[in-house]
């Protein structure tokens, strides 16, 4: 019984550490037909990225939201982010999967995780970007050395230096 009682400690205090919880922002939540299409815009946009850029995606559009400088509902706030959204892409067919953990990490934000700090924006680096559309991979290491993703990490940290937080290759700020 102690060990499963650490166990669950030690997983709560990691959870905290990834995704910290403002418990002021916990109450706020957006509106069912909001969150349906917050989940469809990401999943559409943004179907390869990992579940801490779906989470942080998504704490970007409901910090605007938030936000009095920002349209309040999730759909303006997608709109006023400009082309960082696919706009078109959230009509096209999504698999389940992709649908279900972009909801997952939407109703993680809405309960109150946000690891951007409180950031609006976000830019995606040119590395990461293939053909209109994000890729989270880096290209196969045939040497078996870390110089290619060394030169990757070196650049997306310099050019995105203005960033607060950098997951996957998007720059919070």
């Amino acid at each position: 019984m102690k060990k499963f009682i650490l166990l669950l400690f030690a997983y709560l205090v990691v959870s905290t550490a990834i995704f910290p919880i403002n418990a002021a922002d916990a109450n706020h939540t957006i509106n069912p037909v909001d969150r349906d299409y917050l989940i469809k815009a990401v999943a559409a946009s943004y179907p390869d990225v990992s579940f801490g850029a779906r989470v942080a995606i998504a704490a970007v559009v409901v910090n605007r939201v938030k936000s009095p400088d920002y349209p309040d509902t999730a759909a303006g706030a997608i709109v006023s982010l400009g082309d960082m959204f696919n706009q078109v892409g959230s009509a096209k067919k999504i698999s389940p999967e992709i649908l279900r953990l972009t909801a997952d990490a939407v109703d993680t934000v809405l309960a109150g995780a946000d690891p951007t700090g409180g950031c609006t924006s976000f830019v995606c680096h040119e590395r990461v970007m293939r053909g209109g559309e994000i890729s989270a991979r880096t290209p196969l290491d045939l040497f078996f050395n870390d110089y290619s993703e060394e030169n990757i990490k070196h650049d997306i940290l310099t050019s995105m230096s203005y960033c607060k937080v950098i997951i996957d290759g998007i720059g919070f700020y």
